[in-house]
Order: structure tokens, then C-alpha cells, then sequence
């Protein structure tokens, strides 16, 4: 695994020592071998849903927690309220939703032994250490359309589910690939988020003084990016198998008579 900021290998290493005949000084042969460590993910995999309004708008969305780094992973989004009056001035106003974008944003942290420079007057281990924090967009992707439109005058919704991905990133030339979440004792950790953005405008009546407006709300969701084959393990407790009616052991064995 490598990132930005944090390189962790696994690895196996060999050391042997050898005399040849003849020979009073010993040899060493050495070897080494990597070992790929896949991470299990945490339960529970099941479908997350949030709820936030900013008046009049309701966005409701449902997303998985745990995506796959090799896989597409599902989104889907309703949009509610969308059209309907001002109360202060009793204008007609419509939203309509315009574009969607996401990025999945990779956050690398760690730490470090803090310099004389930067180092703090405190003496506890806050002020010995300097935290380092790093921050890439691993994927993003805009919408302009595909979304369904239903409801009411009163009441306009927009619904729609899109599929988004990392696995056709293109590795950048002297740039550190993506890893999976993860965190070690002493500061060290990865983690990831999906950030969506919705672009919506305003039409307005003509009794307005203004006839259109932008609006752009955003959600943010913590997701755990994990391994494709790491996905399909089971690591719920198992129950051993029960065996009926067996003999005592060990058996008792007696000599035949001639």
C-alpha cells in the first residue's frame, strides 16, 4: 500500500548461513518475498439513507457504506419540493436541478517528530509530534441528465440513481495510487468520502423583480473503500460441526484367540 504520505509493505525475509567445505568463513544467502494483506471490511453493508432540507428543497439519499475499489457502487437521490409559491410575496417559483457532480476524496493522515523550530513549549507527546494531513480526488464525474421528473404542481420531484467508480483512474506519472481505508496506532490513517453536489436553478414568475437564481447544496458521506476480494469474506462466527454417535476413543483392540 501507497499513498501520498504513508508507504506500508508486508513482506517475508529469509536469512541463511552457510559454510562451504573447506572454507573456515561462513556465507549468507538471503531472501525476501512480498505478501499481499487484503483487510476485511466491517459490517454492517447494508444501504445508508440521509435526510437534509434547506427550504424548500428535501434531499433524501441512499448510498452503501462499504464500496469497491474495483466495482461500480450505487447512489440514488429525491429531490423534493422543487416548486411551489412564496408565501411572502405569493410568487411561483421552480427549481430545476442542472447538473450532478462527485468526487471521491482519499484523506491521508499521519505524524511526525516535530523540529526545534516547531516543536511546542509543552512538554506532553501533543507538542513532540507534528500531524501532517493530505488530501487527493481520486475519481470525479459530472451529470447533466438522466433524472426522472414526477409529481404534482404543488409538489415536483426528481429521483434518479447513478453508478459511480474509481477504477478507470489513470495512475499519474510520480503520483502514489489509491489504498484502502485503514489505521494504525501512532497517528497513522486513511479514509475516504463521496461528495455530491447538486446544481439547481430558480425560475421565478414574471411578477419578480429577479427571474433567475443558482443554488448549489452538497452532501458528504463517509464511505469505507475496501479490497473487492476482501468483500465477498465471512467473518461471522461459525459453529463447529456436532458428530452423533460415536464409539469411545481410542478403541479397544483385543487379540484374537487361535
Amino acid at each position: 500500500m501507497e499513498t501520498s504520505l504513508i508507504s506500508v509493505k508486508y513482506g517475508l525475509a529469509t536469512e541463511t548461513q552457510f559454510a562451504r567445505h573447506g572454507v573456515a568463513s561462513l556465507e549468507t544467502a538471503k531472501n525476501e518475498h512480498a505478501i499481499i494483506v487484503k483487510p476485511s471490511p466491517p459490517d454492517p453493508r447494508s444501504s445508508q439513507r440521509t435526510v437534509t432540507t434547506v427550504d424548500p428543497i428535501t434531499i433524501i439519499t441512499h448510498h452503501e457504506p462499504v464500496i469497491d475499489a474495483e466495482n461500480s457502487n450505487r447512489f440514488s437521490f429525491e429531490l423534493e419540493g422543487l416548486n411551489g409559491s412564496n408565501g411572502a410575496i405569493g410568487d411561483l417559483q421552480s427549481w430545476e436541478l442542472d447538473e450532478i457532480k462527485w468526487h471521491i476524496v482519499q484523506t491521508t493522515k499521519t505524524t511526525q517528530p516535530a523540529c526545534e523550530k516547531h516543536r511546542l513549549a509543552s512538554l506532553s507527546d501533543l507538542g513532540r509530534v507534528m500531524r501532517i494531513r493530505d488530501t487527493q480526488v481520486l475519481a470525479k464525474c459530472g451529470i447533466k441528465d438522466g433524472w426522472a421528473l414526477d409529481g404534482t404542481a404543488g409538489n415536483s420531484k426528481a429521483n434518479m440513481g447513478f453508478d459511480y467508480t474509481i477504477k478507470n483512474r489513470q495512475p499519474q506519472k510520480d503520483r502514489p495510487g489509491f489504498a484502502c481505508d485503514n489505521k494504525w496506532a501512532g497517528g497513522f490513517e486513511i479514509s475516504h468520502r463521496l461528495h455530491v453536489w447538486f446544481c439547481l436553478s430558480l425560475e421565478r414568475s414574471q411578477s419578480a423583480k429577479k427571474g433567475f437564481a443558482e443554488r448549489v447544496m452538497r452532501g458528504s458521506y463517509d464511505v469505507i473503500l475496501a479490497d473487492p476480494t476482501s468483500k465477498d469474506l465471512d467473518w461471522g462466527p461459525h459453529v463447529p460441526p456436532t458428530y452423533e454417535e460415536v464409539g469411545g476413543s481410542p478403541p479397544d483392540y483385543h487379540d484374537d484367540e487361535p
